[in-house]
């Protein structure tokens, strides 16, 4: 029994300072948010092609609408770096429509 142990012991990889595992966070963060936020990018820039109107028809006040949403997320967002998250909400274009009308009343 102890012989099983002692093997153990000898595959055990040696525990990583405080300091080891902070680099390593903030390494993983900074690689994660050049992604996404490269995504986030690309995602806007196929958003402003919906502007041609020579390919789409839109009621301004649904890109009002939209802006909306996507500045309510982005707040969102920046507040989790703040502190504790929301729940996560989809986007919807007839819903968020309607609040928005009820709202200009």
């Amino acid at each position: 029994m102890s012989e099983a142990i002692n093997n153990r012991d000898k595959t055990r990889q040696p525990r990583r300072s405080a300091e080891v595992r902070k680099k390593e966070r903030a390494q993983n963060f900074e690689k994660l948010a050049a992604r996404r936020v490269t995504t986030i990018i690309e995602a806007l820039r196929k958003l402003g092609n919906l502007a041609n109107k020579g390919n789409y028809e839109y009621d301004p006040d649904d890109v009002e609408i939209i802006f909306k949403a996507i500045e309510g997320e982005k707040d969102r967002v920046k507040r989790l770096f703040r502190s504790t998250g929301d729940d996560i909400a989809n986007f919807d274009l007839p819903a968020a429509r309607m609040n928005y009308r009820r709202e200009r009343k």
